[in-house]
């Protein structure tokens, strides 16, 4: 686990399921889009909302093996290097 040494709010996680995360722990979840996405749906539209997942999740990369760590580039913003 890394917090960005840009964004305050933000995380980079790396786990043995060999998944590496980015989170925003300032994203709260909007009612008012949840609406309008059922309604959306409701008139038609194929509309999916993930239930299942936490807002705050931003992106979840897979397709690295044995990940051991994460970290924030000291130099590039937003850039991230894992071993």
């Amino acid at each position: 686990i890394e917090w960005s040494p840009y964004e305050g709010s933000m995380v980079a996680t790396s786990s043995a399921d060999n998944q590496i995360c980015f989170w925003d722990l300032s994203v709260e979840r909007d009612a008012a889009e949840e609406v309008e996405h059922i309604n959306a749906a409701a008139e038609g539209g194929e509309v999916e909302i993930p239930v299942d997942i936490p807002p705050q999740l931003l992106f979840v990369h897979g397709g690295q093996d044995n990940v051991k760590e994460v970290h924030w580039h000291e130099q590039i913003k937003g850039a991230v290097v894992s071993t």
